[in-house]
């Protein structure tokens, strides 16, 4: 039965069941295009690929199974199939309404498509380079007649194509063959339009026209908007015309003679700027955070987000169980490692006031937070966050909080170190570097500060600073940790160490592209740092490191952090993702023994639900793997994967994604390797 087993092994292992999981409760993002098809309602994410509805909107899954890229700028259906434009990856195809996707052939000329559309069947594309239609089996181009090829998009009414470019609004009657101007003959800054009852509607700057698609004569009309701002959108369902700009929709039930506002305020932080679609009654409008939701013709309208994850978190604030983090102007607080949120700080209630990725808190009620108002000004409250006050006015955009010395908040702000001495005046102290800062380290009475073309400082107590750059040859440093008696530096062509007492940087690891590392951080003398592909760890202050996270392609790892339960890393824009500091961890030693031979113990307890441990013992120093398959041999998780000391080890399984079932770990070093049985019961 083993050898069968292990036979299995060899020939139906996968990439590994990471155990990492997405932090939930927080949706939404910015949604470029609402689309129905005839089975789902689809979202076209700015940065996160492709989502879907089968209720209209009241929960949504991901559609991104095949994709070898998620730039996904448009979708199209004809018949069964559903067509998605990519830009880097050109045409991706779908028979089975979204739940998988594969490269379109024949390929288009260019991998950069912005757009697809239909007419007749057939498959058309827009790109930066034209508008190409599917002939049989041959694109065939039609851009002739446009004076502009880059199409961004393609609307189809009554079986007749529009493009606008530049402004300038074009028709075919004819499948693109030819192309003729419509719209006023000098005006060219058109920002928007749509169809209703054989008319064609467009807005622009200074106001909102139409007409009827048999003619040439267009017709103003009374725009709800001041002149000052400049319209977002305008669309239609089979009753009512819309038009929305910043964050207002106005309905005209009369063919644009006159608009009512919605009689639902839109929230601050939702601005309704892109594509539409209508079922009925039902409207579902793309905006600046997700889906708006209308069921009663546009007189109210709602979110319908759940799910929908399109969040880039540049910064995670960690103050032991309190996580903080700023999405499109809004502070979202945490006391439960991500799985529920509440809304601290809501920049546009707050006078306009955009708050900066980063935040200092103090203690539990006095909280500093840079944000945008002109230059950045740190605001401070010290009631927890229900009055805030200006603090400081910083020095420029860029204002990172670091770090407090005793009754001091430290921050860079480009090439200052400002020093606001908390002590309720406005009193405070400037340094200027010769580099803009990028990042702040706090060891014991010492700061580290990393620099974008001077690498790191080091900052006393009393805030003498002096350059520590002896052996590094990469001063663009983006963080620095610490552990034992090393100091670590991320920079943009690898990692560094140094003996904290006699600075000597010398590169202890670098990925095979000299890729730039981001972020470095340590617990307990474990070291953990990513670059724009991966998590790695080390666990012998830096000699050796492994990969604990692999992104997909074309998705950055953004940035980590880490509190005493989890380390938290930041996906491209797929919002956090977390896992267990036990886990990630992975492996502990139990003795100094020394075996005289391999073994692998029996997991405990088992049957087990979720957690178990498995202890082995190795009798030299060598290469060791660890791996749990399921029943049918496929690779769930990759538990060990580094050089070990000779001795004896533990490390805990977590099956907190598996389902119930059997499962076999094997243990693999030199020659030896043996598998054992186990039982996960929920």
């Amino acid at each position: 039965m083993r050898k069968f087993i292990i036979i299995i092994f060899l020939l139906a292992s996968v990439p590994s069941f990471a155990q990492w999981t997405k932090i939930s409760g927080l949706s939404g993002g910015r949604v470029s295009k609402v689309i129905k098809t005839s089975h789902y309602l689809f979202a076209v994410t700015d940065g996160n690929g492709l989502f879907r509805s089968s209720d209209n909107g009241l929960d949504w899954e991901e559609s991104n199974n095949g994709f070898s890229i998620i730039n996904i700028l448009d979708i199209t259906e004809i018949g069964t199939d559903i067509y998605a434009a990519s830009y880097g990856k050109g045409i991706f195809r779908s028979t089975d309404f979204g739940s998988s996707w594969s490269s379109f052939s024949p390929a288009l000329i260019t991998p950069f498509a912005n757009c697809v559309s239909s007419i007749n069947g057939k498959l058309l594309v827009g790109t930066y380079i034209g508008i190409f239609i599917l002939q049989g089996n041959q694109w065939v181009d039609i851009t002739s007649g446009l004076n502009y090829p880059n199409i961004s998009e393609i609307k189809k009414y009554n079986n007749i194509l529009y493009v606008k470019l530049t402004g300038v609004l074009y028709k075919s009657t004819n499948e693109g063959q030819s192309w003729s101007r419509i719209g006023h003959s000098s005006y060219t800054d058109y920002a928007d339009y749509c169809f209703k009852d054989n008319y064609i509607y467009a807005l622009d700057f200074n106001g909102i026209y139409k007409c009827h698609l048999d003619s040439t004569h267009w017709v103003t009309l009374p725009k709800p908007y001041p002149s000052a701002y400049y319209p977002i959108t305008i669309f239609s369902d089979s009753l009512n015309l819309f038009v929305s700009y910043q964050n207002f929709i106005y309905k005209s039930t009369n063919s644009g003679l006159n608009f009512t506002p919605s009689t639902s305020p839109i929230t601050n932080n939702i601005y309704p700027r892109y594509s539409s679609c209508s079922d009925g009654n039902n409207i579902f409008l793309a905006n600046t955070n997700g889906i708006m939701y209308s069921s009663d013709g546009g007189s109210t309208w709602q979110s319908r987000n759940k799910n929908i994850i399109n969040i880039l978190f540049n910064s995670v604030n960690i103050y032991g169980s309190e996580l903080y983090c700023t999405i499109y102007g809004i502070i979202y607080k945490t006391t439960t490692n991500g799985d529920q949120w509440t809304l601290n700080f809501d920049g546009y209630a707050n006078n306009g006031y955009y708050p900066a990725n980063s935040l200092i808190k103090k203690n539990s009620s006095r909280i500093f937070i840079p944000v945008s108002n002109s230059y950045y000004t740190i605001l401070r409250t010290s009631n927890g966050g229900v009055n805030w006050f200006n603090g400081l006015q910083s020095y420029s955009y860029s204002t990172y909080l670091g770090e407090i010395n005793n009754e001091d908040i430290l921050f860079l702000s480009d090439n200052y170190l400002l020093v606001y001495h908390d002590d309720n005046t406005l009193n405070f102290s400037t340094f200027y570097l010769n580099s803009v800062l990028n990042h702040i380290y706090k060891s014991g009475n010492e700061f580290f500060i990393s620099s974008q073309s001077d690498g790191i400082y080091k900052c006393s107590s009393s805030y003498i600073l002096t350059q520590i750059n002896n052996g590094l040859t990469n001063l663009n440093s983006n963080a620095v940790t610490s552990a034992g008696d090393f100091l670590f530096a991320a920079t943009n062509s690898g990692i560094y160490r140094t003996n904290r007492n006699s600075i000597n940087w010398t590169k202890v690891f670098q990925e095979q592209y000299s890729s730039p590392f981001t972020k470095i951080i340590s617990y307990n003398n474990y070291i953990f740092a990513n670059s724009g592909t991966a998590v790695y760890k080390s666990s012998d202050f830096g000699n050796t490191w492994i990969s604990i996270y692999s992104a997909a392609a074309n998705i950055n790892v953004n940035n980590i952090w880490n509190n005493s339960e989890y380390i938290f890393a930041s996906i491209g824009n797929a919002g956090l993702i977390r896992r267990s500091i036990s886990d990630a961890i992975g492996i502990s030693p139990i003795s100094s023994r020394i075996p005289d031979k391999f073994s692998l113990s029996q997991n405990y307890p088992n049957p087990f639900n979720p957690n178990t441990t498995i202890n082995f013992q190795i009798p030299k120093n060598n290469f060791v793997n660890l791996k749990v398959y399921d029943i049918n041999g496929r690779e769930v998780s990759e538990l060990v994967n580094e050089n070990l000391n000779a001795g004896e080890y533990k490390i805990n399984f977590n099956a907190t994604a598996l389902p119930s079932g059997v499962y076999y770990y094997k243990l693999t070093s030199d020659n030896f390797s043996e598998t054992k049985k186990m039982m996960l019961i929920k």
